[in-house]
Order: structure tokens, then sequence, then C-alpha cells
């Protein structure tokens, strides 16, 4: 997931040029754009969709019964059918919580590291602040196929007994980035691209690593699927690939493009449904729709879902706004939100992109080099002052 300690600037996981531009509107037009998003979010039976619209809870496995109880009612209240959230996690957190919110009403993406099941720890790192990277993370070469799929089972069976049948598989998060992927290494080149062809080179070492780590991937998707398709509840379930970062500068980075050019070579197609993807997009209000389109395939977050490949689904996207205050101002986020949805009309309406899924709802992290009583807000939250905010409302939005 994104980079979740952030004051709304540039950052690792966000495609973003100028930064979150503060604006405030006239106060007509303010009521005006309030009473149209709220009209938006009517009932979803009086309304056409044609994609998945949602929103990333974080966290939830570490909150008590009653903040999750808590959280769905809000869910519930603001009309949210879809969910993103994590598999298993401390006590069975988020997997009590997905069959929770299933029951209410609400399904989920799930999103599963590869990693799980494995005992092999060997090429993993520790949390390291100057690496930009508050949680210890595995490597993909080290993802044991047999292990992974002893603990999938395990936990689609949980989740087939309560009869949750998941909006989607989302095997792993930003893999393409040394945030979330050992296999880069503490020791790379700093921002160097990996491309296809560099990934294919055997004779370079610190691009085999990664391809390695590529290509055991591919085996766990297997091992995924093969447990989907003898399921009782989720034969049909769509599985999504997770290379799916845009990066900042400086940090070593296999683009999207590339991750997924190389994945399909080794097999991706035969076993994915769909390719997960992210963006944190520009906060510049003079962007136009059609460049903020452009953006979207000029920067390969949606280059490569095309008609002869599988269709992306968006499964981060948002933009920041760092009022601490309440009442929230949130206008001009919420105009930056209506003009990048425009954008991903023409996607949909394409049948290139399937699905998007807001970062985040609300939710607070701690993080492993801060005091325990020490914790980071997430200024993407939509979901604040007691309310949905104005952005959060055009975010979640039917399409």
């Amino acid at each position: 997931m994104r980079d979740r300690k952030s004051n709304g600037t540039s950052g690792p996981g966000k495609l973003s040029v100028n930064g979150q531009v503060k604006r405030s509107g006239l106060h007509a037009f303010s009521l005006f754009l309030v009473l149209l998003l709220s009209s938006a979010l009517a009932p979803r039976s009086a309304q056409a969709q044609t994609a998945i619209v949602g929103v990333n809870v974080v966290g939830v496995d570490l909150a008590s019964r009653q903040t999750k109880d808590d959280l769905l009612a809000q869910l519930q209240r603001y009309g949210v059918n879809t969910v993103r959230t994590s598999l298993g996690g401390h006590g069975e957190g988020y997997t009590d919580f997905i069959i929770k919110a299933y029951q209410r009403g609400i399904g989920a993406v799930i999103f599963i590291g590869p990693e799980a099941g494995s005992t092999n720890n060997a090429h993993a790192l520790p949390p390291d602040k100057a690496a930009g990277r508050p949680w210890g993370i595995a490597a993909l070469s080290d993802a044991d196929p047999e292990g992974f799929k002893k603990w999938f089972s395990d936990e689609l069976a949980k989740l087939e007994a309560a009869g949750v049948r998941a909006t989607a598989f989302e095997l792993g998060n930003e893999l393409n980035t040394p945030r979330f992927n050992a296999d880069f290494g503490p020791d790379k080149i700093p921002g160097r691209v990996l491309g296809l062809k560099d990934l294919e080179n055997l004779n370079d070492s610190e691009a085999r690593a990664v391809a390695d780590g590529y290509r055991q991937y591919i085996k766990i998707m297997a091992a995924l699927k093969d447990v989907r398709d003898h399921s009782k509840l989720n034969r049909t379930t769509p599985i999504l690939s997770g290379m799916s970062a845009i990066m900042a500068k400086g940090r070593e980075v296999v683009p999207i493009p590339d991750s997924m050019q190389f994945l399909r070579q080794n097999g991706l197609d035969k076993l994915a449904d769909g390719y997960g993807v992210h963006v944190y997009p520009d906060g510049n209000p003079r962007l136009t729709v059609a460049t903020r389109a452009q953006q979207l395939e000029q920067y390969g977050i949606l280059s490569e879902c095309r008609k002869d490949t599988k269709p992306c689904w968006l499964t981060e996207w948002g933009f920041p706004n760092g009022s601490a205050g309440c009442p929230l101002d949130d206008i001009g986020r919420a105009q930056d939100v209506q003009a990048e949805r425009a954008a991903f009309k023409q996607y949909i309406a394409q049948g290139r992109l399937k699905a998007i899924v807001y970062y985040s709802w609300s939710g607070v992290v701690p993080f492993n080099w801060e005091p325990a009583d020490k914790i980071s807000n997430d200024p993407y939250n939509i979901f604040r002052c007691g309310a949905l905010s104005d952005s959060g409302r055009a975010a979640l939005a039917p399409l």
C-alpha cells in the first residue's frame, strides 16, 4: 500500500509534480457541489454502475470489536458496497472483518501477501526509516507455493464457511518496488530503473534477483488459482496481479509496463483476470481532464490494459488534504477527485478499467520506529470530522 506516513506532498507511490494546491471556492458553489455529490450517492439500485467503486480500509486487524462495528456502520450509512482489505492478520482480524462486512452487504477486494505460508526468510529485510520503509518486507524469491497453497486453502475455507463470495483476490501490493519486495535488496543501485531487457539479462545479477522473484510469483499465483478453481463459492472470483506502483525518482523500480510484459511472457495471462495498479495523481487544478487521461497512458498506469490483454483494476488512488481542523475544507480536493474520475471514464467505457478503489476511508497507522503511543494520521482519509468528506462523496459516487 501507499506510504501512509505522508504530509500530503509528493512521495513514494504517488504521481505528483506540484503537490496539492489549496483552494477555496465561493460559498454558493460549495453548497451546489455538496448537493450535487449528495445526489450522486443515491441508492445504488436506482443508478447504473459500469465500474466497481470502493474504498480501502486499513489497520482493521488491530482494531477493537467496537471500532470494527463502528467502521462497518459508517460504510453502510454512506452506501459503500466494496472495500479493499487484507486477509489473515493478527488474530485473523482481517478475515473476521471481511466476513462481517459481507454479512452487511459489503464485498471485498482481498489483498493477499504472496509470502504467506512461507517459513523461508533468507532475503527478508527489517524496517528501515532511512529507506522510507516503516515495515519489514519479504522477498518474492523466498515465497513457498506449497506453503502458500495450504495457508490460502485454510483462509478461503473460513470465508466460504461464512458464505463469503469475494469481489477479487489481489496477489501482492506494489511488488515492483523495494518498499514491498526485498528482492530489490538493500545494496542495489539507488534510482535505477529496471526495464524488460534488464529482467531478461542473465548477466545482470541485480536484475536477475528481481526476475527470479517474479518467476516465483507466477508459481504462487498458480497455487492461488488452483485453490480458487476448486472452491465452492469463489470459482469465478477474479485474480489480480500486484505489480502496481508508480514510484518517486531516486528509488529503484521496475515500471508497471515492464513488470506486466515480463510476467505475461512467463504465463501471467493464463492465471490472472486483471492487473492491479495504483496512481496518486497531480493535484494541479489547471490540468484538464484530457491531460489527466493522457497521463494515465503516458506514465504506464493503464497502458498495459488493452483489448488484447486483461483489464486494470485501480485498487489505490487518491489525493491528500493535510488540514487537521474541523470542519474540513475539502472542496478543492473534491474538484480534483471529480476531474480524475472524468479521466477514468474513457478507460471504463473501453473496457480497460474495471474498478476504482479509493485510498482510504479512515484509520491510523503506527510506525515501527516511533513510540508505541505515537500514531500517524493519514491526509488521504476521506472520512474526517465524523462524516464523509466532500471528496469522499465524489470518490464513491457510482460510475
